[in-house]
């Protein structure tokens, strides 16, 4: 599923690039991928999208 349209990033890409622990940030997730911010409407999802990346399995079904 694309999460960015601008940019034609997919989750499966954004995903693998968030788990780099060096990309701590939306803008630095961008670059990571060759790509900048165009509109923006993508942000908040790409941020959601790390933090579910980076967050514990474990947390995940503490939750549910």
């Amino acid at each position: 599923m694309y999460v960015c349209i601008c940019n034609a990033l997919k989750c499966r890409q954004l995903s693998a690039a968030a788990s780099d622990p060096s990309v701590e940030t939306v803008p630095q997730l961008f670059k990571s991928c060759g790509a900048r911010p165009k509109c923006g409407r993508c942000m908040d999802d790409m941020a959601d999208l790390m933090t579910a990346v980076r967050q514990p399995a474990s947390a995940a079904l503490a939750a549910e």
